[in-house]
């Protein structure tokens, strides 16, 4: 029995040593756990970062493309009107200009045209930007072409509806 007992104590010796290689081998795998956590967190606080330094870009220069975009369908229509006003003005009198019936069309042409575009642009352009701002949290391109041509086009919808105002009045 003696043996026995030899060759048990042995086994479980042997055992006792294999859990304690297991035990041994699991500690260094969770050291290694901890550290591939540890990098993953660095990387994931980098990433954020950097989605944080692209979503800056991308506002700054969908800010500037609606900026620039509306300072040239400012300028370009401003050399439009101008021409187009200097030339009613060489074609029609004063007279024709303030009662007749090529100004007043012209007038309610225009308002039409910029009430279209005001109408049409402005909801949308305001639900893109409460959208993007609400909504999006960045995930989607900012707002700009429909907010520009809005902010561009309703003051001269105002203007050309007081126009014909005046106009009806007179």
């Amino acid at each position: 029995m003696n043996e026995r007992q030899h060759a048990l104590e042995a086994k479980l010796d042997a055992t006792q040593a294999e859990r304690d290689a297991t035990q041994a081998e699991q500690l260094v795998l969770d050291g290694e756990l901890l550290v591939l956590q540890a990098e993953w967190a660095v990387y994931q606080e980098e990433q954020d970062v950097l989605q944080e330094e692209r979503e800056v870009k991308g506002l700054k220069r969908a800010f500037q493309e609606g900026l620039l975009k509306g300072i040239s369908f400012t300028f370009f229509g401003g050399i439009l009107w101008g021409a187009h006003a200097w030339g009613c003005r060489k074609v029609e009198t004063t007279e024709e200009r303030s009662s007749g019936l090529i100004g007043k069309v012209y007038m309610l042409t225009l308002l039409l045209i910029f009430g279209i575009i005001t109408v049409s642009s402005l909801p949308s352009g305001a639900f893109e930007s409460l959208r993007f701002y609400i909504l999006d949290e960045g995930f989607n391109q900012p707002p700009g072409q429909e907010l520009s041509t809005a902010i561009v086009a309703l003051p001269i919808w105002l203007l050309y509806l007081r126009g014909n105002i005046r106009s009806l009045r007179s």
